[in-house]
């Protein structure tokens, strides 16, 4: 009888044991990922720019007063992948004359954007912008957009296709004419004391 309680003792643990062993089995494979959705890995962003030109038809008209702006310079860039998200600044560079991408302007955007969404931002191209930026307000200026992304898995950075747009040289100011005028006056008062001292 003895045997046969020992014998019985060890069968029940040895069920519990196994019981248990397959319950954590269970609940190791129901926590884990399936194999058609891997957890996603930490990689550098990547993303697309794109950048477009809006003019102002008024310029051509311009004469002794300041108009708005110019041209309008809108940059829109998307993250196309890079976990965790990063970080995004927006750019417009212009050609200098020795062929140099230098920046025009930039705007970092608040917080990260997520993989697929888009951001934009706005820069203006005025004749003192342009000026003050360039170092000329008129003429022929070629542009691009540029995205920069941040994260802690890296970096990544996307420009745009080149845009070429022309600024004529505004209008001389009207000035009011200016002169000079000689007149010429005969000597009638001369000949005519001469003419009573003869008289006389």
């Amino acid at each position: 009888m003895a045997d046969d309680a020992k014998k019985l003792a060890i069968v029940v643990v040895a069920g519990v044991v196994l019981g248990g062993i397959a319950y954590l089995a269970t609940r190791k494979a129901e926590a884990a990922p399936s194999p058609g959705a891997p957890a996603p890995k930490p990689g550098a962003p990547s993303g697309q720019v794109v950048i477009s030109l809006s003019r102002n038809q008024a310029r051509q008209y311009r004469t002794l007063y300041s108009l708005p702006n110019d041209v309008t310079f809108s940059v829109t860039g998307t993250v196309t992948k890079g976990t965790p998200a990063p970080t995004m600044t927006l750019v417009v560079e212009y050609m200098n004359a020795s062929g140099a991408w230098v920046i025009y302007g930039s705007t970092a955007i608040d917080g990260a954007v997520p993989v697929g969404e888009k951001r934009s931002a706005i820069f203006q191209g005025t004749p003192d912008n342009l000026l003050r930026i360039t170092g000329r307000s008129s003429g022929a200026f070629t542009v691009r957009g540029k995205i920069l992304l941040t994260s802690t898995a890296g970096k990544g950075e996307a420009v745009s296709p080149t845009q070429t747009f022309n600024i004529s040289a505004p209008a001389p100011a009207a000035v009011a004419p200016e002169g000079t005028v000689a007149v010429q006056l005969f000597r009638q008062r001369e000949s005519l004391r001469q003419y009573r001292k003869w008289a006389e």
